[in-house]
């Protein structure tokens, strides 16, 4: 129901706090980034632009890293078959 003083906005951060946070910090950080000077700015978008950059070279590892660990489960199937196996004599034993 519309009482005319809410908004989506204030329903969502009525909901939830964190909202309410995240909000006020991205309005101080918009505010304080326009009045930064123009080479701050460039530096902070250079900075962005390297981090996005180092974050695909991240990518990119943890998809590798996966693979191996994909390559070498396979590996060590047989040894998680004898453990089972073992396991369940150990159980039926007592």
């Amino acid at each position: 129901m519309y009482d005319g003083f809410t908004c989506c906005k204030c329903l969502d951060i009525q909901e939830s706090p964190d909202m309410l946070y995240r909000y006020v910090c991205n309005l101080f950080v918009r505010c304080v980034r326009d009045r930064l000077p123009k080479s701050v700015k460039r530096r902070l978008k250079a900075l962005k632009r390297l981090q996005s950059e180092a974050n695909k070279v991240e990518s990119r590892f943890y998809e590798e890293v996966h693979e191996i660990e994909r390559k070498y489960m396979a590996q060590y199937e047989p040894f998680f078959q004898r453990v089972m196996l073992l396991c369940q004599i150990v159980q039926y034993c007592f």
